[in-house]
């Protein structure tokens, strides 16, 4: 709000100095709040065409609650699923000092320690964590749009783009 705009709207009296004030305040909080991508990322979602990502999610979660109830994923489905998770699964960037929190198949939220390189995969929606019917893996963007394909709740944590 700062610079030519806030001085313009206090000359013609609609905003007093302390309001001036108090609103260049929560601008430099708001980019603090963004970390080192802040400014980066919301320019980049100001300019994402098409659907807003939590329609997007929202979509997808009422699809699997849809599935659970009426069972429609198969034995066959669910294991197709599983051995192609197990097979695109790979375990580079695992193992760093961020952790990355998921929500597993029993409801509880365990985490994997990854490093910054897949920290970055996994907030751009490039990687995914899946379950195999033993463990999270983490795979990439293109299996997981084939897992999410056969069976949504296979796919524990994907930043969908």
């Amino acid at each position: 709000m700062a610079g030519n705009m806030g001085d313009a709207l206090r000359k013609a009296g609609l905003i007093s100095k302390q309001d001036l004030k108090k609103l260049d305040h929560q601008d430099r909080v708001r980019r603090k709040d963004g970390g080192r991508d802040g400014p980066d990322r919301e320019r980049k979602h100001q300019n994402r065409p098409g659907r807003d990502r939590g329609q997007q999610r929202r979509d997808r979660d009422r699809v699997v609650e849809r599935r659970r109830r009426e069972g429609e994923t198969s034995d066959e489905d669910l294991a197709r699923a599983h051995d192609l998770v197990k097979s695109q699964a790979t375990r580079a960037g695992v193992g760093g000092r961020r952790r990355w929190h998921y929500i597993a198949p029993d409801g509880k939220i365990p985490f994997l320690d990854v490093d910054e390189k897949l920290g970055r995969r996994l907030e751009n929606g490039d990687a995914a964590i899946a379950f195999d019917g033993q463990g999270a893996r983490v795979i990439d963007r293109d299996a997981a749009a084939k897992v999410d394909a056969i069976d949504p709740a296979t796919v524990l944590y994907w930043n969908v783009p």
